[in-house]
Parts: structure tokens; sequence; C-alpha cells
């Protein structure tokens, strides 16, 4: 990296103690490292392999290029019982029910940040809900 007066730093000193901290919520949502559609839900960028993901994509070394696990010595343990389990039950979910807005098609979502981002419905009261009506679907 190249400094404004255009010095090369390729190391930086931390004195013994220091805390680092990585901005994995940030890095996952970065337009540097995803490009324009960095912040769009777009699950299809990973259909194609590596090859079809950004070349700076590709350097985030986490799971699927993504830092919700961490990586390294310190990655989480449980990554592959989460993602397992997060597959088992929306395969049990979509397969069994229809999902509609409570509120119909057009019911407008934001974002609300605690620990974790969650959605809520725009003008709802209080932290993250997202209302919706579910349909049994007949086999």
């Amino acid at each position: 990296m190249k400094t404004a007066s255009g010095a090369l730093v390729d190391s930086v000193f931390l004195p013994k103690g220091s805390r680092v901290l990585i901005p994995m919520h940030t890095i996952n949502r970065s337009k540097a490292v995803w490009g324009p559609t960095a912040k769009s839900f777009d699950p299809s960028r990973w259909l194609g392999g590596d090859a079809s993901l950004p070349a700076h994509a590709r350097e985030v070394q986490g799971f699927q290029h993504l830092l919700t696990f961490s990586d390294g010595a310190r990655a989480c343990i449980g990554r592959a019982f989460a993602v397992t389990e997060s597959k088992v039950v929306l395969y049990v979910l979509v397969r069994n029910f229809e999902f509609s807005m409570r509120d119909g098609d057009g019911t407008k979502v934001e974002r609300v940040f605690s620990f974790l981002p969650r959605p809520r419905v725009v003008g709802a009261e209080g932290g993250a809900a997202m209302p919706m009506r579910l349909r049994r679907v007949e086999a």
C-alpha cells in the first residue's frame, strides 16, 4: 500500500496487547470487495464457482469468501453444523409452506442493527420483526 506521499507501506507496528478489530459486517458488504452489487441479496453470485466472483472477493479466505464465521485458527468451530442446520430448516419450511408478507407484496422492509442486522417492516414499533403469513402446502 502507498501513502499519500508515495511511500510504500508493507507492515504496521502494533504494540503488545493491542486489539485489532476486523469489520466482518463491512467486508462482507464492501463494494471494493464485491463490486457495485455488494449490498444486494444475490445468492446467484456463488453459482458460477470462484471464477465468477470478483478478484478481491476471492482474496477473502473465509467460508464462501465471507467472514461470517471468521477464519483461521479462531474460526467458528460450529460452522459446519450451523450451515447444515440452516439448510435442513430452510428445506423443511420451503417444502411445507408458502410465505407472503402480512400486509401484501408492497410491504417495505428496513434493516435494524443490533448485534446482527435484522429485518423490520418500515414504520413498525420496537425491534426487529417481520410479520408474515404462512399457508401450509398440502402434498
